[in-house]
C-alpha cells in the first residue's frame, strides 16, 4: 500500500483520487506496475482504511508494497502524511548506489521544503536502523514518536508538575542523535537535544521549559509544510556534534603521531639542512622498511622524510635555501 504514486498523463505526484485521477504508476524506480485508487473505508464513522494506491497485480519486489504494508503503517502513521500539502514530498525517495547495476531506495515519510525528513515512528525499530536513517541524512530527522494511538509501543507521556514524564520509553530512543518530538493525542512535544540524559537521571521526565510544544495544526503548518527550519538554518544536532568533534580528534591524533615522528627523526638523524635548489614539489621517496621511514632520493640531500612525504631536512631550510 502507498499513498502516493506518479500520474502517467503530467508526470506529477499524486495522492489518491487527486483531480479525479484513479489509475497512476508505482513510484518505485524498480517498480513502475500500474496502480489503481483504493477509496477509504469506515464504520459508524470510524475510519478503518485510507484511501491508497494499489497494485492491479501483485508486486513482490516492490518496495513499496514490502515497506508500507498496512501491518507497518496505522492510520495514525497515515494520517500525519496525509496532512502534507504535496504529494510529491511524501514517501520521498533517495536513491542509494550500492555498486554499478544495483540502486536501493530509502523513503523518508515526509521531505520538508527545508530538506530535513520527519519520520512517523508507531511501532520499535532497532538500533541500526536508527543510525542507518541519521547517517544517510546526515543527522537532519525529526523521530515523530506515536504515544497516543492504540497498540503503540513507545510508553505513557504525560504532565507532572514542572515535568513532562515518559514512561517505559522505548529502547530505540536512547540511540538518537537528531531531534524527537512525541505526539500525546493532543500535542506534540519536541524534546531538547539532552533528553535521554535527562530521562536517565530524572526519573524518566524531562523539564517542561526545555520542552517545545506545538498542537497539532501548528505542527503541520510550521514543520511539515513550513518554509525554514523552525530552530533556524544554523540549528546543529548532536549528530553533527559528534561528527565534529570526531573530525577534530582524528586531527589531533594525527598532528600528535606527525610531532612524535618528527622528534624521532631529529634523534635518528640530527638537524640536516637540504642543498637541493630544484622543485621540492617533485621529489621523490622511497622507503625505508627497518625505520618505517621514508628517505629522500635526491643525492645530494639523502636525509630522512616526513610523515607527510616532505623532506624533514627541508622543512629546517633558512628562507634563504628556500
Amino acid at each position: 500500500m502507498a499513498l502516493t504514486a506518479v500520474d502517467p498523463n503530467t508526470g506529477s505526484v499524486v495522492f489518491p483520487f487527486d483531480n479525479g485521477c484513479t489509475k497512476a504508476e508505482c513510484r518505485d524506480v524498480n517498480c513502475r506496475a500500474s496502480v489503481v485508487a483504493v477509496r477509504e473505508a469506515k464504520f459508524e464513522d470510524v475510519t478503518m482504511r485510507r484511501s491508497h494506491w494499489r497494485h492491479q497485480v501483485k508486486a513482490k519486489k516492490c518496495n513499496t508494497t514490502r515497506r508500507s504494508s498496512t501491518s507497518k503503517e496505522t492510520l495514525w502513521h497515515l494520517d500525519w502524511k496525509m496532512r502534507c500539502s504535496d504529494a510529491d514530498r511524501v514517501e520521498y525517495q533517495h536513491a542509494i548506489r550500492r555498486g554499478p547495476d544495483r540502486v536501493s531506495i530509502r523513503r523518508a515519510d515526509v521531505w520538508t521544503k527545508f530538506e530535513w525528513a520527519l519520520e512517523f515512528q508507531h511501532s520499535a525499530i532497532t538500533q541500526l536502523d536508527v543510525r542507518r536513517r541519521e547517517n544517510h541524512y546526515q543527522g537532519r530527522v525529526v523521530w515523530v514518536v506515536d504515544c497516543a494511538s492504540s497498540g503503540h509501543v513507545n510508553g505513557a507521556f504525560d504532565l507532572d508538575g514542572p515535568y513532562l514524564r515518559w514512561h517505559a520509553a522505548p529502547d530505540w530512543i536512547q540511540h538518537t542523535r537528531s531531534l524527537v518530538a512525541v505526539d500525546d493525542g493532543q500535542q506534540l512535544h519536541l524534546l531538547p537535544p539532552n533528553f535521554s540524559s535527562q530521562l536517565t537521571t530524572n526519573n524518566e521526565r524531562i523539564f517542561r521549559d526545555s520542552v517545545v510544544t506545538y498542537d497539532h495544526a501548528a505542527w503541520v503548518e510550521i514543520w511539515i509544510n513550513g518554509e525554514t527550519h523552525p530552530l533556524g538554518d544554523g540549528f546543529v544536532s548532536n549528530w553533527t556534534m559528534e561528527r565534529r568533534n570526531r573530525a577534530k580528534d582524528r586531527e589531533l591524533n594525527r598532528r600528535l603521531y606527525s610531532m612524535i615522528q618528527q622528534s624521532f627523526r631529529r634523534a635518528q638523524y640530527g638537524s640536516d639542512v637540504c642543498s637541493f635548489r630544484g622543485d621540492r614539489g617533485k621529489l621523490v621517496f622511497i622507503q625505508d622498511r627497518m625505520f618505517e621511514v621514508s628517505m629522500c632520493r635526491v643525492e645530494s640531500c639523502n636525509s630522512a622524510a616526513s610523515f607527510d612525504g616532505t623532506c624533514y631536512a627541508h622543512s629546517l631550510c633558512t628562507e634563504e635555501t628556500r
